[in-house]
């Protein structure tokens, strides 16, 4: 029910005249003021001229002219307001520095901090302080006050109003300030906000009351301390209903008094004009006391802190639950209640299931069992829905059992970073790690489960883990899945039985296999077999398991074996390292990969092509096009027994680049050899972008439809990572040919030609590389070695020349430009200016480099936007791509630092940067702002560098010391002062990050 309350004058200095016909007639002090009200309906009561001292002029609906009606008339004065004296200041909006309603609120704000004697201090906050009314009813009742506002006249009034030392002035954006103080875990008893209907900060943050109100109380609990005396909050423009703003406090506030006004100001004849609204939020009883932390809450505090989180009137009272709660030790109930907030912030139902068994929980796991027990609900949550989450809340017992088993177990987030170097040091393609309930490989990525508890020794069981590794790498470095199993197995009349009967032939041949290139490694399995005594060749199979047993087998051998199996024999028990097979999902990966892979080559043969046809044109006008590919071995590595490929193109043998080499070797793992289709280089249409039809189309159906990549995300609250959240799409930008390149050129000749000169230093002297198969010169000395060798009845060597070679500074930069709403206009302008300098001068420089923009918006739609990959070459359409970068939506930043994360880990390169070129923090329209996604991007980030690759933000945000220390460290990040610098900069900045 809203309150009609009122503010009867004449008091003191202040009286409301006269009002009607849109104008109001105020007498402040000495001086009579005519301005405009949009509440001032009705006709006037007197008719006659109302002989104003000032009356004010509206130009729009928010600039006028004040025009005094004599000479001599000051624009600021001081008046005596119910005992407070108050600066009046005529502002250019037609406000007067101050708002006489909210003397309301004053006096409320005074009544409940006034009979706080027993608490030792007050903290008050007023956000939108003004000229500091409400600050100085807070400090004469006894509070210390945070005072935040962005206007620095009205800071220089409140000043002047207030000369108490216990006020602490914040010159703010109030979005800016509330979002630090949530991070730096500051708290306050008292709130007052009077927020304007739009507005801006010191650095033009924008403030708009539709948008930014939500997220701002939403903010609000985690400022308040626990023995908060309330809020006052006031709307003096009514662009919210008083009672919609007590429903927007209520959701935040659950459980307490809260009271909706309807303020207006009388005058001597008792007419009233409305004034605006306010709500007033508190509790209804004295806040509890507890200042010593090891005293536990009562049944009652208990309660209370309850219904912030728990909507008491969808499941009959927390009571019942705070009084399970009120039986735990202080620690522990300061522990639950922590996750019931973090629970609840997810799903309300889940949090009141949580706060039912939460006591048995931590009485059957302790607080290590009970986050994981929450972790794996909300995983749940996230990836399945409401109902899986609520069966592993419900099923506390199974739950339990898993657990018992972690304080002897090796637990996955403890081991993963041994384990990721760890297999990482074997053969093969770098396989990922990431848990699962079975143990089983997709080709590409390992899963174990998340605790590994087959033995009561911890150390066993990590040796345990290291055997499951091993096992999984060797399904895909000595090929079991080069053949199509599916296709092969679905001819036995059981095909159940008959994965499981090979599974078993083929972990013993990967037994023989590891034996051979890693006994140490076969010693520790032979040793876990025992210890779960389990047999490697179990009675009756020793026949079958001999053959598998010889150096160089493969899986086809096997097959073979399988084939001749008895029908009727019994399938071994599966090895604690078996694991499982999934071939459904080996071959959905493996198909994806092994297309891409071939695209990727055919790429990467045109570009050799393509250089190999240039260097012989400079040679001879015939011949250019028709060139054979072929491949030639090399001879076998030492260590791994293989060798890597030779490429000769038209006969010449050709030196391929590392990731070439890379991709060789991969296709080799799938397929066993390389095939001549793939020996082709690709024709100019080699990549086809969507159509304007499939890219409208992109977003219908499904997130998790083909081409979409899933990401965790990581949350701060609950401290581990929402599964598969965010959907990201690589798109292509629209190329956009103009003369926007020309005439960046044109505008920074002179710096080109200076950037350009400290580049060519950088790039270094020629190397001469002696005993090569081919080259410029001959290697004299080689040749006479190879003379002796013949002369000696050897053979004689074919690396008879000379190369000279430039230096290679093995550097790959991948460069993350925001494309966000914000970077309309200059900015945007700057980062594709810099962009084309950039490339100029790495052209000269060699350095392999990729551009990226970003943007999206909500987690659903996150877009990486591809304006240069690593292979392709700085052409003209890589330039109308810069020309075409232009503002899209939102800044979710953890997703794409993620995905270019993964794309760098890719490529071989002695240092990998991941710059950064933005206007901002991350933001995203879902609530992915503020702290939480400071610490996703922060966490991104931190991802990246394990990976080895070291990240660095440019930025033009005046606001970025505030965070990006906290985010990218205290020297990987640069702030530009000014956005026009930002072409000047970018290029310095890089060559010193490189050099």
């Amino acid at each position: 029910m809203i309150e009609n309350t009122f503010l009867q004058t004449p008091l003191d200095d202040y009286a409301l005249i006269d009002f009607g016909e849109g104008r109001k007639l105020e007498r402040l002090g000495m001086y009579l003021v005519d301005r405009p009200d949009r509440n001032a309906s009705g006709a006037l009561s007197v008719t006659e001229d109302w002989n104003a001292d000032w009356v004010f002029h509206a130009r729009d609906s928010s600039f006028g002219v004040w025009e005094p009606q004599r000479e001599g008339l000051p624009r600021e004065w001081k008046i005596w307001l119910d005992g407070y004296e108050v600066q009046v200041l005529l502002e250019d909006n037609g406000g007067i520095g101050l708002h006489p309603a909210l003397l309301i609120g004053w006096r409320w704000i005074h009544q409940r901090l006034g009979g706080c004697y027993d608490m030792e201090s007050l903290r008050a906050l007023n956000l939108f302080a003004g000229t500091g009314g409400a600050t100085l009813a807070a400090v004469q009742a006894g509070a210390e006050v945070t005072h935040v506002e962005a206007s620095t006249e009205k800071l220089e009034i409140a000043r002047k109003n207030i000369t108490h030392p216990g006020v602490e002035w914040v010159q703010d954006d109030v979005m800016t300030f509330v979002e630090r103080a949530v991070r730096e875990r500051l708290q306050y008893d008292f709130i007052i906000m009077d927020p304007p209907v739009l507005g801006h900060g010191p650095a033009r943050q924008m403030w708009d009351i539709d948008c930014d109100l939500v997220r701002l109380t939403s903010l609000l609990p985690r400022l308040l301390s626990e023995q908060y005396q309330g809020i006052w909050f006031s709307q003096r423009e009514k662009s919210w209903k008083a009672d919609s703003l007590a429903v927007l406090l209520g959701k935040d506030f659950t459980g307490r008094n809260i009271k909706n006004f309807s303020l207006e100001i009388a005058t001597e004849d008792g007419r009233r004009l409305s004034a605006g609204v306010a709500v007033a939020c508190h509790d209804e009883h004295d806040p509890l006391q507890i200042k010593d932390n090891t005293v536990s809450l009562s049944t009652i505090h208990i309660e209370r802190r309850l219904d912030r989180y728990i909507d008491p009137s969808f499941f009959y009272g927390n009571e019942e639950a705070a009084g399970q709660l009120s039986e735990l030790d202080r620690d522990q109930q300061e522990f639950a209640l922590h996750w019931v907030e973090v629970v609840a912030a997810i799903n309300a139902e889940m949090a009141y299931q949580f706060v039912a068994r939460v006591r048995q929980a931590l009485t059957s796991m302790g607080k290590t069992g009970v986050e994981a027990w929450l972790v794996y609900a909300m995983d749940q949550y996230d990836t399945a829905g409401l109902y899986p989450a609520m069966t592993v809340l419900k099923d506390l017992e199974s739950f339990t059992k898993k657990m018992q088993g972690q304080a002897h177990g090796a637990v996955y987030r403890e081991v993963v970073g041994v384990l990721e170097n760890f297999v990482h040091g074997l053969h093969g393609r770098k396989l990922k790690l990431d848990t699962a309930d079975t143990l089983y490989t997709d080709t590409e990525s390992i899963f174990i489960p998340a605790v590994v508890a087959r033995f009561r020794n911890r150390d066993d069981n990590h040796r345990l883990c290291r055997a499951m590794v091993v096992q999984q790498w060797a399904h895909v470095w000595y090929g079991t899945f080069m053949v199509d199993l599916m296709d092969v197995l679905s001819c036995y009349e059981s095909l159940e039985r008959a994965i499981a009967l090979f599974h078993a032939l083929e972990t013993r041949r990967l037994l023989s296999c590891i034996q051979h290139d890693l006994p140490g490694m076969h010693r520790q399995l032979l040793e876990l077999c025992e210890l779960s005594d389990t047999l490697v060749v179990p009675p009756g199979w020793e026949q079958f398991i001999s053959p598998l047993q010889k150096v160089n087998t493969s899986v086809r051998d096997t097959l073979d074996v399988l084939s001749h199996l008895p029908a009727d024999i019994q399938i071994p028990p599966r090895l604690y390292f078996q694991g499982s097979l999934r071939l459904d999902e080996v071959a959905q990966v493996r198909e994806a990969r092994i297309r891409h892979e071939k695209e990727s080559l055919q790429k990467s043969l045109a570009k050799l092509v393509a250089d190999k046809d240039r260097r012989k044109q400079e040679q001879e006008d015939e011949r250019t096009k028709g060139l054979r590919i072929r491949l030639k071995p090399s001879e076998p590595d030492s260590e791994s027994g293989q060798g890597n490929q030779q490429i000769e193109i038209d006969g010449q043998p050709v030196a391929p680049p590392v990731e070439v080499d890379a991709l060789l070797a991969s296709i080799m793992q799938d397929l066993g050899e390389i095939p001549e289709e793939y020996l082709v280089a690709a024709g100019d249409g080699g990549y086809a972008p969507p159509t304007g039809e499939e890219s409208m189309n992109m977003w219908e159906g499904t997130y998790h439809e083909k081409g979409a990549h899933l990401y965790n995300e990581w949350d701060f609250k609950r401290q581990h990572y929402h599964k598969n959240w965010c959907v990201l799409r690589e798109v292509p930008v629209n190329p956009l040919y103009t003369s926007f390149v020309d005439r960046t050129l044109a505008r920074h000749k002179g710096l080109i030609k200076n950037i350009r000169r400290s580049f060519e230093v950088l790039r270094g002297e020629d190397k001469v590389l002696k005993k090569q198969p081919y080259g410029d010169d001959v290697d004299i000395d080689a040749l006479v070695e190879a003379f002796g060798d013949a002369s000696a009845g050897l053979e004689m060597t074919d690396n008879l020349f000379t190369k000279k070679h430039k230096l290679d500074r093995n550097i790959a930069v991948m460069f993350m430009v925001d494309m966000s709403g914000s970077t309309k206009g200059w900015i945007n302008d700057a980062e594709r200016e810099s962009l084309i300098l950039l490339c100029e001068a790495l052209e000269i420089l060699g350095d392999r480099y990729a551009i990226y923009g970003f943007s999206g918006m909500t987690r659903k739609r996150c877009e990486l936007y591809r304006i240069k990959e690593f292979d392709e070459r700085y052409d003209n359409e890589v330039k109308a791509r810069i020309c075409g970068i232009g503002p899209k939506d939102y800044t979710r930043m953890g997703v794409i630092i993620r995905h270019l994360t993964k794309l760098l880990d890719e490529v071989e390169a002695r240092t990998k940067l991941l710059i950064t070129l933005s206007d901002g923090k991350p933001d995203d329209f879902d609530g992915y702002r503020g702290e939480y996604g400071i610490e996703d991007t922060r966490m991104a980030l931190i991802e990246a560098k394990r990976k080895g690759i070291h990240p660095f933000c440019i930025t033009i945000d005046s606001e970025a010391s505030d965070y990006l220390p906290h985010m990218y460290g205290a020297v990987n990040y640069t702030v530009i002062d000014e956005v026009r610098k930002l072409p000047l900069k970018v290029s310095d900045i890089y060559r010193r990050l490189t050099t």
